[in-house]
């Protein structure tokens, strides 16, 4: 063990506790062998989190903790803080570079770990400090670990204000360009002084802002409520944030408790990482997979759509009951689909499905890629958003039953009870088409 760098490093940072995995006949060796530097020896608990209730709320537990199949197992979560626990931390955690080693970052990094890793046991988790993107060779995974993803963003900036940043356009990029799922916490609102007068700044948080991240609010789970410090003021791009709610109030997990959006975001990705591991057709498919998250997120909160999202995450609704498409190609392939569907050249692409009259609540999320870089030198536009999508429901009979047609969301959601069973239609029609350069990548969920 004392060959260990990253041991040697702690070691040579002044860290007091070391954990090790020793034989019995080792341990004895070390104690009479190292006397000058140990002070004791005692067995480790690893942390237990308190998070039984959030996960209720949930429903992870019990529709994912209680079958081992959907618990993350073959799935990799890299994170990025500015600071990454120690090894040894948890079971199935690589830390990439270490950062800071003590204080506030130190136990922020611990506590949203500890989050993961009681939402999603069996998941692989990567750290590398420093709040930045992976390396390419951390993607398919470390010393023969599973590959990477899905990735959380517990961190962020508020100062930089509603202007789509590079920083964003960055995060944004490596959703589009590696496929990996993001998911970023929405920010928690901060009172600065401005003039003398105190200003409550409550703009989402950057690298949060991103079309291609799923920013996540954070909502009390023993009132059903969003937190009233959880971020929502949309980005100056004007794609409405957060997408989702999950659970961040009082959340005791990693050896601390605390509260916010920093919570909420790895509380999302790992119940992310739980339907990968049983649905792996989703990895690798960041607008499919997030048309999944957006169908599964039916839990009802109260605050607002503005603050709440499309609603809270429910692993029950997104594990039954839905039937799911995507599409992947250039940006001439909407046509291509077109033609290729149920009715060729409507200028539609249309997917069918039977429903039910006994259906409650079917919500239908719809949701595609944008090119970050458009984005970003167009963000001033009316409308900067690179493809703008609708949909609408059509009934058995042919009646409109339902539809959303944003101005600059890169998603839309409908819910509706059906009143006639039988068969119907999901109308998708891209309204415009700024970018040509753009790919057409999108995903359908349709959640009963």
């Amino acid at each position: 063990w004392k060959q260990d760098k990253a041991l040697n490093e702690q070691l040579e940072n002044g860290v007091e506790v070391l954990t090790l995995d020793l034989t019995r006949k080792e341990i004895e060796k070390l104690a009479r062998t190292s006397k000058d530097l140990i002070g004791g020896i005692e067995p480790y608990l690893e942390p237990q989190p308190q998070m039984a209730s959030a996960m209720i709320s949930s429903r992870i537990n019990p529709y994912a903790l209680n079958y081992g199949a959907r618990q993350g197992d073959g799935v990799g979560i890299y994170t990025t803080e500015f600071a990454c626990p120690n090894p040894g931390f948890m079971t199935n955690y690589t830390r990439l570079w270490a950062g800071v080693s003590s204080g506030i970052l130190f136990d922020h990094s611990e506590w949203v770990h500890g989050v993961l890793r009681a939402a999603s046991p069996s998941s692989y988790v990567y750290c590398r400090a420093g709040a930045q993107l992976p390396l390419f060779s951390d993607l398919d995974g470390v010393n023969g670990n599973p590959p990477i993803y899905i990735s959380n963003i517990s961190f962020g900036y508020y100062s930089l204000g509603k202007v789509y940043q590079v920083l964003d356009k960055r995060w944004d990029n490596f959703v589009y360009n590696h496929g990996v799922l993001v998911f970023g916490a929405a920010g928690n609102s901060e009172t600065v002084k401005v003039n003398g007068v105190d200003v409550v700044y409550k703009h989402v948080y950057s690298p949060s802002k991103g079309f291609n991240i799923i920013t996540v609010g954070n909502y009390d789970d023993a009132n059903d409520t969003i937190a009233p410090d959880s971020n929502f003021i949309d980005p100056q791009s004007k794609n409405q944030k957060p997408e989702l709610s999950a659970p961040g109030q009082k959340i005791v997990a990693g050896g601390h408790s605390a509260s916010g959006t920093s919570a909420a975001s790895p509380h999302a990705a790992a119940f992310a990482a739980d339907l990968f591991s049983a649905y792996s057709w989703l990895r690798l498919k960041p607008a499919y997979s997030k048309a999944f998250m957006l169908a599964a997120a039916k839990k009802n909160i109260n605050g607002g759509e503005d603050a709440v999202g499309v609603g809270g995450l429910d692993f029950y609704d997104g594990y039954y009951s839905a039937t799911n498409t995507w599409w992947e190609g250039g940006n001439a392939s909407f046509d291509y689909y077109d033609n290729h569907d149920s009715h060729p050249n409507s200028g539609y692409i249309e997917r069918e499905v039977y429903l039910s009259s006994y259906m409650d609540d079917v919500q239908i999320a719809f949701s595609w890629l944008n090119r970050p870089e458009y984005t970003y030198w167009h963000q001033n536009d009316t409308h900067p958003i690179a493809m703008d999508m609708d949909i609408r429901v059509i009934d058995p009979n042919g009646n409109y039953v339902a539809g959303s047609s944003s101005w600059d969301n890169p998603y839309e959601v409908v819910r509706f009870n059906p009143a006639v069973s039988g068969t119907y239609t999901v109308k998708i029609s891209r309204y415009a088409n700024r970018d040509t350069s753009t790919k057409f990548h999108a995903g359908l969920s349709i959640n009963w």
